[in-house]
């Protein structure tokens, strides 16, 4: 437990990190006409930690180039045989979050896991800007 809420505090101060920088970048971005572009996902901090030997807990927190109508996060559990890379989705593992008029989202969620296969999340974060929708997929593999 004491792991979890130091990795939930590192999630936090590395968001508020990756906020600072990206309303930067955003303004150095900005086009010499000042009209809108598209906002997208600028960073992404992700853990997938196995709490005991049939649960996992992921983590992720992610931040946009700019605040947006809405954010959101699909996280979805692979697995793949033991020694093998051959990951595919698990069914009915897919959890999804979103919040909206923001420009970072947390989404934390627990899975069930078992000893005899290999585990990786798929993280899927999407937003979307005057009617343009801009997605990036990350993967994070099971921690012990």
């Amino acid at each position: 437990m004491k792991k979890m809420k130091k990795i939930s505090a590192i999630l936090v101060l590395a968001m508020m990190l990756a906020s600072i920088f990206s309303s930067s970048i955003a303004f150095a971005a900005m086009p010499p006409d000042n009209t809108a572009s598209p906002n997208t996902i600028m960073s992404c901090v992700s853990s997938f930690i196995a709490t005991s030997s049939t649960r996992a807990r992921a983590e992720i927190s992610a931040t946009s180039s700019g605040k947006t109508p809405f954010i959101t996060s699909e996280i979805t559990v692979q697995s793949a045989p033991l020694g093998t890379t051959s990951f595919t989705d698990v069914e009915g593992s897919t959890q999804t979050k979103t919040v909206e008029d923001s420009i970072s989202i947390l989404h934390a969620c627990s899975f069930g896991i078992s000893s005899d296969k290999e585990y990786r999340i798929k993280i899927e974060l999407t937003d979307k800007v005057n009617g343009i929708q801009s997605t990036k997929t990350y993967y994070k593999t099971l921690d012990y």
